[in-house]
């Protein structure tokens, strides 16, 4: 119930949890569970438990995380292409 009380993350903020690399965007937090969406599209419904448990990162709106993305161009590849 700590959780739904303390409010340490609101709908729309994006957080962090102990993964590095799963970024969760609330949805709703409830009494018992909090549900979420992850960037790839999928639900995600965890425990409050769980989650006081857990490190919680937590970017509120406008102070969105940003993603680095690597990509490779061949060496034969034209400027304008």
């Amino acid at each position: 119930y700590m959780l739904f009380f303390v409010q340490p993350f609101l709908v729309g903020d994006y957080i962090q949890l102990d993964d590095p690399n799963q970024i969760l965007i609330v949805e709703k937090v409830g009494l018992l569970t909090t549900h979420f969406h992850s960037l790839d599209g999928y639900a995600v419904f965890l425990r409050n438990s769980n989650l006081a448990r857990s490190k919680i990162s937590n970017w509120r709106l406008g102070d969105r995380p940003s993603m680095e993305i690597c990509f490779g161009v061949n060496w034969d590849t034209t400027q304008e292409d």
